[in-house]
């Protein structure tokens, strides 16, 4: 071994204490530097095993607002029947049944079943969908927390199918926190760093396991500040806007047929806060 000891002699001659540097450190250091590279490695393929799983479950949303206006955005399947959630200003003001576009180029119609402007929340239906059944996204059942890796796929500026990956920034930030920003009558968002632009809102906010946590939103024009709806908060609008709408309640039954929804949805709502007043 070579290095320095530092440390007392004991009575019997034997030298106590501690020896610092040599091959012993040498050998630690290249320990610790395979383990993070592994660990750097394990990551990097549940990101990618993650990001394949999701994409065939993103839509990009093109409306028409007018002869003169139209619109493109982000969207994600949540139920195998074709049913899509996005934001209401993705769609809000379309004066046609927005076309659909997934990764694979399949291109459908789509009719704007449900909408909320005060909660920027949408749910559209593809049409015509026969007994064809749609990947869907697996609900995500742990609440963000600081620093967890996120990643959300959309079309920014029209280059489709972009990935932007991040963390989050603050897990639950308030209405009140947000001065001149809105984003939508929600009381609670989830702030990330992940980049997006015009074309990515609608799309959806992924931990590393391919567990969907929320709807992203809206940016700050400054960049490295993005707002995104919780998904508890999404799926309670979704619950509310059926309820206030009797006939929509049977084409979106499919809704309610995925799985997660079934057995963990009763006690996901009784989590939520009352502010919201549903």
């Amino acid at each position: 071994m070579t290095g320095k000891f530092y440390g007392p002699q004991n009575p019997k001659g034997t030298m106590t204490g501690k020896f610092y540097g040599g091959q012993t450190g040498d050998r630690a250091t290249v320990a610790n530097s395979k383990s993070t590279q592994q660990e750097q490695t394990a990551n990097e393929n549940l990101l990618a095993k993650a990001i394949h799983k999701t994409l065939p479950c993103v839509v990009e949303i093109s409306c028409q607002f007018d002869y003169l206006r139209t619109s493109h955005g982000s969207g994600f399947i949540v139920g195998d029947k074709g049913l899509i959630i996005t934001c209401c200003h993705v769609v809000g003001e379309s004066v046609k049944d927005p076309i659909v576009t997934f990764e694979d180029g399949r291109r459908l119609v789509a009719t704007i079943e449900l909408k909320d402007e005060a909660s920027d929340v949408a749910v559209l239906q593809i049409n015509d969908v026969g007994d064809y059944r749609f990947q869907t996204l697996k609900f995500g059942m742990n609440r963000a927390w600081y620093g967890a890796d996120v990643f959300t796929i959309g079309h920014p500026d029209c280059l489709n199918f972009s990935i932007s990956k991040g963390i989050i920034s603050y897990p639950a930030r308030k209405i009140e926190d947000i001065e001149n920003f809105y984003v939508s009558q929600l009381d609670t968002f989830i702030q990330t760093n992940v980049v997006v632009f015009v074309g990515n809102s609608g799309g959806p906010l992924m931990n590393i396991k391919g567990d969907l946590l929320g709807v992203v939103g809206s940016g700050h024009k400054n960049g490295g500040i993005v707002f995104c709806y919780p998904l508890d908060f999404v799926l309670k609008i979704i619950t509310r806007m059926i309820k206030l709408n009797p006939p929509e309640a049977s084409l979106l039954s499919a809704f309610y047929d995925h799985p997660e929804l079934r057995t963990t949805w009763p006690r996901r709502i009784e989590r939520l806060p009352p502010s919201l007043g549903f």
